[in-house]
């Protein structure tokens, strides 16, 4: 039946528009269940609502992972932001300031002196003879008849004692020595050998008298040092 725009109501088609269907094929329709295929509009609504079913634990996925749906549909890959931590500033080497490295202060060493003393003298069977160590003139008293020794000079800084030792032996070696550290080192020598011959015999003459003096100005408190201090002249 087809109803018309007028609303007059329903009007059999005319013959010329009715299709005849056999009635043993709307029997075998009917009892195979057959059922009259879905409009197309039914079944895109009924995909489009599958369609998002499932697209909705894909895009609470994809979401976590960083991925989300364009607003246009297509898939649209999102990086994610790496923020670097700031890099330290290099300072050009320019303008680097570098540290003055700390002043090393050596304190000076006194001078001193020790000895190579010959404890055998050289002689036909010993030509070189035999030396011995000794780090003071106190050493070289408690060692009877030692006549000869070798100074052995360390350090560097004089001591006003050893100026004034110099000044006054000074003209026993002028004019032959110069270098003051060989005055003092005779000087050095003089204290420690105790047993010399030409300082027990008679009266210090004048050319032994600067040495003398020096010796006693040095270590006064050597072996024989009052009896030598009687001798020299007034």
């Amino acid at each position: 039946m087809r109803s018309w725009p007028n609303g007059q109501g329903s009007r059999p088609l005319p013959d010329r528009f009715r299709v005849q269907i056999p009635g043993s094929a709307l029997r075998a329709g009917k009892a195979k269940g057959a059922s009259r295929p879905a409009h197309p509009n039914t079944q895109r609504g009924t995909t489009n609502r599958l369609e998002r079913a499932a697209l909705i634990p894909l895009v609470a996925a994809l979401a976590l992972t960083g991925c989300v749906a364009a607003p246009d549909g297509d898939a649209a890959t999102h990086t994610p932001r790496v923020i670097a931590s700031p890099n330290p500033t290099t300072e050009p080497a320019s303008e680097r300031t570098t540290e003055p490295a700390p002043e090393v202060t050596i304190a000076p060493v006194p001078i001193s002196f020790t000895y190579d003393c010959y404890v055998e003298m050289p002689n036909g069977t010993n030509p070189t003879g035999t030396t011995a160590p000794f780090s003071s003139w106190e050493e070289v008293w408690a060692v009877p008849d030692i006549q000869a020794c070798k100074p052995v000079q360390h350090g560097t800084e004089w001591t006003d004692v050893q100026r004034e030792v110099v000044e006054i032996v000074r003209p026993a070696f002028a004019p032959n020595v110069a270098e003051e550290e060989e005055m003092l080192a005779g000087a050095y020598i003089a204290c420690a050998i105790t047993d010399t011959p030409y300082l027990k015999i008679g009266p210090i003459d004048k050319a032994n008298e600067p040495m003398v003096r020096g010796m006693l100005t040095l270590c006064p408190d050597r072996p024989g040092a009052a009896e030598l201090a009687a001798r020299l002249p007034g």
